[in-house]
């Protein structure tokens, strides 16, 4: 076995020139071209996230600047330069870890041996891996020497935390930012290294391979690297058995049993999860992303753009939308993510996994399936009641009353009959019911017309002899009246007539908040503190702040005449109107009782003092007492 082939399937991939990196266009091209002019800075800063190329790139850069034949800004891997550092003898590269090396001596090391000239290359660079692991001492000693190299020396400092480097460091570097690989590119460079192996993959084991490499070319080349052990071709759940993930059909029947509670299949799944141990915290995010998937099919018209998956796999996942509603499938999200929060701290997860999720389809089923079921149940009820004429004409003037929004609809009054006609008649059911039906499509006049002599019918045959007075005082009140015209709304705001006891009470609430808001924003906070506990009424223009008999320091506050003054004032601006104001405090308390806020006050006036906020409240209104 060759050198080459006891390494790592990502050591023996790595790009050698600028052409073989993949993606990363954006720091590319402007390395390559500062090759090309022969100008380039001392000093660099790579950021990313593992695995998108930064020590690859750093790499390539030193090869190339110190490149005897350069081809295009590209070294030519033929030269001696090259050859030694590819095999990694070159002394003028030196890659240093700076997680293991990231105290002060060792920069101090560093920094004394940069003075001395190159051995081969004309560059000596030094690449700094992890730099954000240096400690603050190691980077102040490195300051100056990264402000003021000599001309032979180049630092390429490659991080995955580039928040963490300082200020100073990161104002003396070139900053280039390296983005997550893309997950075509990435099943683009993973097939061309499958057919150069004869490594026999589907498109969907490369799919699933590029989504859990999250940008990452190294992870995506390391577990192909893991999979090209197993005989045979490798399939979509290969990939997921080997990284430890939960099959698509798997995850397919658990979320199943949870939106249709079937508490049996989901206890019997959670038990087949354990015996094949895998990780029961990594299997609530594969659900809460297989969930994810779902409400993506649910909403999305092209569910396939967005998901990795076959399509037998899409077809599983259609089936199961159309049988759950998109917020059913939104709540079982956000319930997935509040248990897997919950499982970090719970002392036996197995036990916590299964009360929580088994909890969840109860619950989804007691919120969403009663008002699936209710819905049901008014639909079959509104059926029923339309298969006659008159429950059509019924049906019809409901629907009319309760669409506020659209144009009144003029009901023509019936035209009153005779005492005679209404007690002689008497119809029989069935050829009622064929002289309705005779009419082909009733006009909403018609319709009330018809369900006014129908009720006046039946109130006729359950009184055995009806008086006739009664009959036609029946007819006028039954009779439909055009509707009122609409009040308008500052009339029904400042008319209480016109509005319901629990409507003029919210309506006064939502007044008072107004004004207390209002007397926040003029600054005077301890006045709406001590306001907000009032019990707030009005009769016309008089308004009420009525005290509990334990809160005497509130209503001694607010019934200073600068307070009461303020409060009035307020009120008349938002309502635009003269109003008189009271303030009460009643009098069920005996002569000695205490305020229950007065700890509440004094905890206040501390607080205030503490953080410099002006607050005053006299000695008397903390003791409970009154000016």
């Amino acid at each position: 076995m060759s050198t080459t082939e006891k390494l790592a399937l990502y050591r023996q991939w790595r790009p050698q020139n600028f052409r073989d990196v993949v993606a990363q266009k954006q720091v590319v091209l402007p390395l390559q071209q500062s090759i090309r002019s022969g100008r380039f800075a001392h000093a660099f800063l790579f950021s990313g996230t593992r695995g998108t190329g930064k020590t690859s790139l750093a790499k390539i850069f030193a090869k190339a600047i110190n490149c005897l034949n350069p081809d295009d800004g590209n070294p030519c891997n033929e030269c001696e330069t090259c050859l030694a550092a590819n095999s990694g003898s070159l002394m003028d590269i030196q890659e240093i870890d700076a997680a293991s090396n990231n105290g002060v001596d060792d920069v101090r090391r560093l920094t004394s041996e940069i003075i001395f000239t190159p051995v081969l290359a004309e560059y000596k660079v030094y690449i700094i891996d992890e730099a954000h692991m240096l400690s603050q001492q190691a980077f102040n000693a490195l300051l100056k020497t990264l402000e003021e190299p000599p001309s032979h020396a180049v630092f390429i400092l490659a991080t995955t935390e580039p928040h963490r480097i300082p200020a100073t460091i990161m104002s003396r570097c070139q900053h280039y930012e390296f983005r997550r690989i893309s997950q075509a590119d990435i099943v683009q460079r993973l097939r061309t290294i499958a057919d150069e192996l004869s490594l026999s993959i589907t498109d969907d084991a490369l799919a699933v391979i590029a989504q859990l490499a999250n940008g990452g070319m190294r992870d995506a080349i390391s577990l192909l690297d893991q999979l090209r052990q197993i005989p045979g071709d490798i399939e979509r759940d290969d990939v997921l058995q080997m990284a430890g993930r939960v099959p698509d059909q798997f995850l397919h029947t658990v979320a199943a049993s949870i939106l249709n509670y079937d508490p049996d299949a989901l206890l019997r799944s959670i038990q087949e999860l354990l015996m094949s141990g895998r990780d029961l915290t990594r299997f609530l995010l594969d659900l809460s992303s297989y969930m994810r998937n779902l409400l993506i099919v649910k909403v999305s018209r092209n569910p396939e753009e967005l998901i990795q998956m076959t399509s037998a796999g899409l077809k599983q996942l259609s089936a199961l939308a159309d049988q759950s509603s998109s917020e059913l499938i939104s709540e079982s999200i956000a319930s997935l993510a509040r248990l897997s929060s919950e499982l970090r701290f719970s002392p036996d997860i197995r036990t916590s996994l299964e009360i929580g999720l088994l909890a969840l389809a109860a619950r989804l089923r007691n919120t969403f399936g009663e008002t699936e079921t209710g819905s049901r149940e008014v639909r079959s009820k509104q059926e029923v009641r339309v298969e006659t004429p008159v429950a059509q004409a019924e049906l019809a003037a409901e629907q009319r009353i309760a669409e506020a929004a659209e144009p009144p609809v003029v009901v023509t009054k019936p035209e009153p009959r005779a005492p005679e006609a209404i007690a002689t008649a008497k119809v029989e059911p069935q050829p009622q019911a064929e002289r309705l039906e005779e009419v082909p499509a009733p006009a909403v006049a018609a319709q009330t017309e018809a369900a006014t002599e129908a009720a006046v019918i039946a109130k006729e045959e359950k009184a055995q002899e009806p008086e006739l007075p009664a009959a036609k005082a029946t007819v006028e009140e039954i009779e439909v009246t055009p509707p009122e015209p609409a009040v308008k709304l500052d009339q029904a705001k400042s008319d209480p007539a016109t509005l319901s006891t629990q409507a003029y009470e919210d309506e006064t609430l939502r007044i008072w908040q107004n004004a207390l808001e209002a007397i926040k924003e003029e600054h005077m906070m301890d006045l709406s503190l001590m306001a907000r506990p009032a019990k707030v009424s009005r009769r016309g223009n008089v308004w009420t702040l009525l005290f509990d008999h334990s809160l005497k320091g509130q209503h001694a506050c607010i019934n200073e005449a600068d307070s009461r003054a303020t409060i009035r004032r307020i009120l008349v601006e938002l309502l635009n109107e003269n109003i008189e104001l009271e303030v009460i405090l009643e009098d069920e308390a005996s002569a000695d009782a205490v305020t229950a806020e007065e700890d509440w006050m004094i905890k206040l006036k501390r607080i205030t003092d503490k953080r410099s906020i002006p607050l005053h409240i006299d000695e008397e209104l903390l003791n409970g007492g009154t000016r």
